[in-house]
């Protein structure tokens, strides 16, 4: 049978799509569906180049698409220079394309600089584009810019459309500016535009942000009255209002109307109840709400176990913490940033709930610690223990003990292991979530005191060190920037010098750091000595100061820089370099009016009379030297800070 040429171009296509060769840009697509941005980036780079027929402009803003949808901007930009670079020219759809992406992942800068190449190549941009612009200036916060973006839309003849309207209100609802975004809803009725379900969602968000609960519902009740169908969005956000309030009742009475008007809640709904309940400390209900969520068939995403794990947290509940993320591990989620940030937070401080200190504080910590090191173990896949209250309810004999034992008792039952995945942590490599996380806590440090700087840097380092973590070069550089007093300086000696025994510092900061830390002793050792009302302690030498005499600084009619000892310079190098020495106790200022070294009245260790030495040294290497801290100045087990004399050089 012959077949014609009309019949052969039509069976064309279906050969070509059954056949398991593609061209080269379709591949790169599948690639891109698949979540490999870096096969599909080298597939559409290969084929560019050799200018390959399928390379049009349609096939490379779809492949452009996917990754931007995917979040692999860099990608999708690199597909861009690419294709630039084979002669492809660029459409509006492209930069369409490009703006939008960049706008849905937060980068308004790459939004602008899109905006900008396409006035540059002479392209004129529809309502589409520049709504994607003032999106992307919406969702980062920066309302003046959205604004600004909205008034060049007027200039250029393109009419604000309803979307247009309801992106300046998001901008305001981000924003935090009621009487802006009331503002933007005169103009939008009054360009004859009617609201829709969004319109009133984002000012329902609005009122939530603002705390405004009462004017939320009664947007809500104004919407029923406009004839618009609320959504998933609208009860969501209803939801998250009464959460941000504490009226954790009337947001269960939300998705009871949910249901009531056949809708069904999906995942952000149960995220936002269980949100709600952790930060109402209703921990149970948070569970409840969390096994109907799973046996209701609804997935929970990485979202919903970070604020169950954040209410775990809250309650000191760190074992059932633990079991969140097994639970994440297990349908393969990881944690996030939010999640780390969540247990940094309460690592290093009192028992959440109100604890007493002391072992039970310890066992906390050590707790949150191992915790920590689980969460960054590569290992996935993790089976929850039996009995799991997860996924059943906690039996009342568990319930009975419980509420006879105080907060956090049950953590002596602990059984959290270190796990071996996170081996490999010690070459300096941080997990990317825990690196974001300690950035975004060290961001909120500068509104802090000096004291409380310091506090919250060791607390981070103690808890790092404790899972065997190597601390970043960030953290440790922010602890020696916050030393003010002596003793805060041999603190943060005492972590130097345990995370370089832990192999916890990489080999190309060691110097880096230890450099640092040498600026930071040189930099309170001379606080210290020119302090007002305080002698020298670098004069005060064993040398010049006989047993049982105190030397107070220049006595009457002594001249100038008369009974120092030769050896000052020599003594004040040693002791900025004290951190090699490894003194337990460095000087430090005294509450007093003057400080005062004196012999320690309580036999040494050593040797009771002087070794032999050269005649040369003036610093026998014998003598135990301290600060008195008592009312009596007198030396005591627990007020005396014994100081060994540095050896001869």
């Amino acid at each position: 049978m012959k077949i014609s040429s009309r019949q052969r171009r039509r069976s064309g296509p279906k050969k070509q799509a059954g056949n398991t060769i593609r061209s080269p840009i379709a591949r790169a697509q599948q690639a891109a569906r698949l979540g490999n941005a870096t096969l599909a980036l080298s597939t559409a780079i290969s084929a560019l180049k050799r200018h390959d027929t399928s390379c049009s402009v349609r096939e490379c803003n779809k492949l452009m698409r996917v990754l931007g949808d995917g979040g692999h901007l860099d990608a999708m930009m690199g597909v861009f220079d690419a294709m630039v670079a084979a002669g492809v020219k660029p459409s509006q759809v492209t930069y369409g394309t490009l703006i939008s992406r960049a706008g849905a992942w937060r980068q308004p800068s790459l939004a602008s600089r899109m905006y900008r190449d396409m006035l540059r190549r002479g392209l004129q941009p529809d309502a589409q584009t520049l709504n994607s612009l003032i999106n992307a200036f919406a969702k980062t916060g920066y309302v003046s810019k959205a604004y600004a973006a909205a008034s060049l839309m007027r200039k250029m003849g393109v009419t604000p459309t309803l979307v247009t309207y309801n992106t300046l209100l998001d901008a305001c609802a981000r924003g935090n500016n009621v009487s802006q975004a009331y503002q933007t809803l005169s103009e939008l009725q009054a360009a004859g535009l009617r609201p829709n379900a969004r319109t009133y969602s984002i000012l329902i968000h609005l009122c939530a942000r603002a705390s405004l609960v009462d004017h939320g519902f009664s947007w809500f009740r104004k919407m029923i009255v406009a004839g618009e169908t609320p959504n998933h969005v609208t009860f969501t956000t209803l939801i998250n209002a009464c959460g941000r309030s504490g009226q954790l009742e009337r947001a269960f009475a939300v998705l009871e109307q949910m249901q009531m008007a056949s809708l069904q809640p999906n995942v952000v709904t149960y995220t936002a109840l269980i949100d709600a309940c952790a930060k109402a400390g209703q921990l149970p209900r948070a569970l409840d709400v969390f096994r109907s969520m799973v046996e209701k068939g609804v997935q929970p995403n990485a979202i919903t176990c970070t604020a169950l794990f954040h209410g775990c947290l809250t309650a000191g509940e760190v074992l059932l913490a633990r079991e969140v993320i097994q639970h994440m591990k297990s349908i393969g989620l990881t944690p996030n940033a939010h999640s780390y940030t969540a247990l940094l937070k309460v690592a290093g401080g009192a028992l959440p709930g109100g604890g007493a200190r002391g072992e039970q504080n310890s066992e906390h910590s050590a707790a949150v610690a191992c915790l920590l090191r689980q969460m960054v173990s590569s290992g996935g896949g993790a089976e929850l223990p039996a009995g799991s209250r997860l996924t059943k309810p906690r039996s009342a004999d568990d319930a009975e003990l419980s509420a006879e034992l105080p907060t956090g008792s049950r953590l002596t039952r602990s059984h959290i292991t270190p796990s071996d995945g996170a081996r490999g942590q010690a070459d300096g490599r941080i997990e990317p979530a825990l690196g974001t996380s300690i950035a975004e806590i060290l961001a909120e440090m500068p509104s802090k005191s000096q004291a409380g700087r310091f506090r919250r840097s060791s607390e981070l380092i103690d808890t790092l060190l404790a899972a065997r973590l190597p601390p970043p070069t960030v953290l440790w550089t922010s602890l020696f920037a916050s030393v003010a007093t002596a003793a805060e300086l041999q603190a943060a000696m005492d972590r130097f010098g345990r995370a370089r025994s832990a192999s916890l510092i990489p080999k190309e900061h060691d110097s880096l750091l230890s450099q640092a830390l040498v600026d930071t002793t040189a930099r309170v050792t001379q606080d210290v000595v020119t302090a007002p009302g305080h002698a020298d302690p670098l004069a005060c030498s064993p040398a010049t100061v006989r047993p049982g005499e105190a030397r107070r600084g220049r006595g009457p009619g002594e001249a100038r820089g008369q009974g120092r000892p030769r050896h000052t310079a020599r003594l004040r190098t040693a002791f900025s370099h004290s951190w090699q020495m490894r003194a337990r106790h460095p000087p430090r200022r005294c509450s007093r009016s003057s400080l005062s070294l004196q012999r320690c009245e309580q036999p040494a260790s050593g040797p009771t009379s002087p070794p032999s030495t050269p005649s040369s040294t003036r610093v026998p290497a014998w003598g135990t030297w301290h600060v008195p801290r008592g009312p009596s100045g007198r030396c005591s087990q627990r007020a005396c800070s014994q100081i060994q004399s540095p050896s001869p050089a």
